[in-house]
């Protein structure tokens, strides 16, 4: 009799056994607070290239603040027209006189009264002034004096844009002369003193000093 109950027992075990042994292949039961096997998630990474970014050269600009520009030499204040009145100037006044330094002397002298102050701001405003030179619409521009006002115009200017002895045969100061029909005597004021200019410049012309003094 106690065989068999030993023998019950032991099946009872072996069952019990079993039952246990098919419910550890699923973890999953039924409920909300059933917990679920989790599959482990892997994360792949993927390599990237790192790229070098592109150097980038800027070329130097100039500021136009500090990059000097080249100097322009401005346009002479004067023409063809101009050149004409200081060549009947020059006949009026001069055309008997035995030097081209002296006849270049009276263009000076209108130059000079370009240059001061009360004479007039142009060349055709001093050349016309009333009863001051002898110009005269109808007094010839011949091409020794056409040539010679525009000789003296030139050194004029030169002299204005900073060339340093362009070839004067008058100075500054000098801005009144007079005639005594041989040669003209130049001086620096409107009283006529009897003090004049003494040629002691060099005349550009190749020539002796004029003797009218």
């Amino acid at each position: 009799m106690k065989h068999k109950k030993d023998i019950a027992i032991a099946a009872a075990l072996i069952a019990a056994a079993l039952i246990a042994s098919m419910g550890m292949g699923d973890t999953k039961t039924s409920g909300l607070d059933a917990p679920e096997t989790l599959r482990p998630v892997i994360l792949t990474a993927t390599p990237t290239t790192r790229t070098t970014a592109p150097t980038i050269t800027v070329e130097p600009t100039e500021n136009p603040e500090t990059t000097p520009s080249p100097t322009q030499t401005p346009e002479p204040p004067y023409g063809d027209a101009e050149v004409t009145m200081l060549a009947k100037v020059v006949w009026a006044e001069a055309r008997g006189v035995p030097t081209t330094a002296e006849k270049a002397a009276v263009i000076w002298c209108v130059l000079n009264r370009v240059d001061a102050y009360g004479y007039g701001d142009s060349i055709a405003e001093v050349t016309t002034a009333k009863n001051q030179f002898a110009y005269r619409e109808a007094s010839p521009a011949t091409d020794e004096l056409t040539e010679l006002a525009r000789d003296v115009l030139d050194r004029w200017w030169r002299e204005h844009n900073g060339e340093a002895d362009v070839g004067r045969v008058l100075p500054a100061e000098y801005t009144f002369f007079c005639g005594d029909g041989k040669h003209n005597h130049f001086r620096t004021k409107y009283e006529d003193t009897g003090v004049y200019w003494d040629w002691s410049l060099p005349s550009p012309y190749g020539e002796e000093e004029p003797h009218g003094n």
